[in-house]
């Protein structure tokens, strides 16, 4: 499939069976994570944090950052394995085998009232960028306008240039994802 040429997004389900997503989930209870803002500056992050007027758009763990290099992570990291299993899982399955490279890769974790902002991954049109849930949760991904529902093993994915948010959960503590942008 060549997914630069893709209308919507697509839905790859059971990427992980869900033993192995309650371990993820188990896994990052445990780990420190950072507030993050789609801006991803320091003063941007500080007032998604603490200041009223800003939304606080959650928190991340980058296992790798937008230079191709690991963040704060050793490559035998679970998360760093976890989501090299989601990323090749998604590219054997939707025979997406021309894939150039890797180019970022975060850990998202929001709780209620917490939700991203629309935005986009990259610009040019050789991106693409994959959410993936592991759990279900109330919460939601908008892609183009459209809310796609957290479902536990389910990954969507679309261009990294179509503007997209993540959605606050009402009645569930929190929700998490994984985000992937792939060059191609």
């Amino acid at each position: 499939m060549n997914l630069l040429n893709i209308d919507k997004p697509v839905l790859v389900d059971d990427l992980l069976p869900p033993q192995e997503n309650l371990e993820v989930l188990k896994h990052i209870a445990t780990r420190p994570w950072v507030i993050q803002h789609e801006e991803n500056s320091e003063d941007a992050k500080f007032k998604s944090g603490f200041l009223n007027d800003f939304q606080h758009t959650g928190y991340a763990i980058t296992a790798l950052d937008d230079t191709g290099n690991n963040q704060n992570l050793h490559p035998t990291d679970p998360l760093v394995i976890w989501s090299r299993i989601v990323t090749y899982g998604i590219i054997h399955k939707l025979q997406a085998n021309n894939c150039k490279k890797v180019s970022r890769v975060h850990w998202n974790y929001y709780t209620q009232g917490q939700q991203g902002i629309g935005h986009v991954d990259r610009d040019p049109d050789n991106f693409i960028s994959i959410l993936y849930n592991p759990h279900t949760t109330d919460g939601a991904t908008e892609i183009l306008g459209v809310k796609y529902p957290d479902k536990m093993g389910q990954a969507k994915v679309f261009k990294s240039n179509w503007l997209h948010k993540g959605i606050a959960t009402i009645n569930d503590k929190s929700r998490c994802s994984l985000n992937i942008i792939l060059e191609y």
